[in-house]
């Protein structure tokens, strides 16, 4: 393995992380309350799961929030 690859395994693995890292934040504090604590710790990871398998559906809205957070901050 050259140290391209090296690189890029590591920055997936950080893209990884930091997306497991931002989807947690979205189910912890913007799922309804209720909703939140009707779920076990288990199916709460089985949430967060589900929704970072769809990596590029997960990536696209994660890049469109981010646009209108900057653009909000503009205003």
């Amino acid at each position: 393995m050259n140290l391209a690859e090296e690189d890029s395994g590591r920055l997936e693995f950080l893209g990884d992380a930091v997306l497991g890292l931002i989807v947690t934040s979205y189910i912890f504090y913007c799922l309804n309350a209720d909703s939140r604590k009707s779920l076990r710790p288990g199916q709460l990871s089985d949430l967060r799961s589900s929704i970072v398998k769809h990596r590029p559906a997960v990536l696209h809205a994660v890049a469109a929030l981010a646009l209108l957070l900057v653009e909000f901050h503009e205003i």
